[in-house]
């Protein structure tokens, strides 16, 4: 804003939406795990559980509980967000195309430009495989870790296998 004020049409809007998708998109995966951290806890002796990352916090009680109603709160504003944003201008892009509107890959180049024109979908497979890397280990207790590593690595073959089924 203060650009545009200093000189008219300094920031273009559709430019500066995808400076914005570009800086949400890179950021995700660590802010997934940050906003899913309350939900990672380890066992105590004594049957009680504590936050892996605040082992002062134990889990199911006063504060816990309080960190969880805000993890969820993030969780809405940000993973699934950008998964609804991902989804809806993916929907959006064939329509678009076809009247010619080229600010939708303008707006949303963060999300189309790595990928052939035919495949402008493969932006919803990169972000929900994002999204379960991020979840599993978050998910899983430390002694199941393994499944974790199992899925993770299955998900990591994700966009090779949907490249798989695509036709040039």
């Amino acid at each position: 804003y203060a650009g545009n004020v200093i000189r008219k049409g300094v920031f273009r809007f559709d430019g500066l939406l995808n400076v914005i998708g570009k800086v949400w998109v890179e950021f995700y995966n660590s802010i997934t795990i940050a906003v899913l951290s309350p939900i990672k806890c380890y066992a105590h002796p004594n049957g009680m559980s504590s936050m892996s990352n605040r082992p002062e916090i134990i889990c199911g009680e006063g504060t816990h509980n309080t960190l969880i109603g805000l993890s969820v709160v993030a969780i809405l504003a940000y993973p699934v967000s950008t998964m609804v944003v991902t989804l809806y201008a993916s929907w959006l892009h064939p329509s678009a195309m076809a009247k010619g509107d080229i600010g939708l890959l303008v707006r949303c180049n963060f999300l189309f430009n790595r990928w052939r024109p035919h495949c402008y979908w493969f932006s919803i497979v990169s972000v929900t495989r994002n999204f379960l890397v991020s979840l599993f280990p978050m998910a899983f207790p430390a002694d199941k870790m393994h499944v974790a590593v199992i899925l993770m690595v299955v998900v990591l073959l994700m966009p090779a296998l949907a490249t798989a089924y695509t036709s040039p």
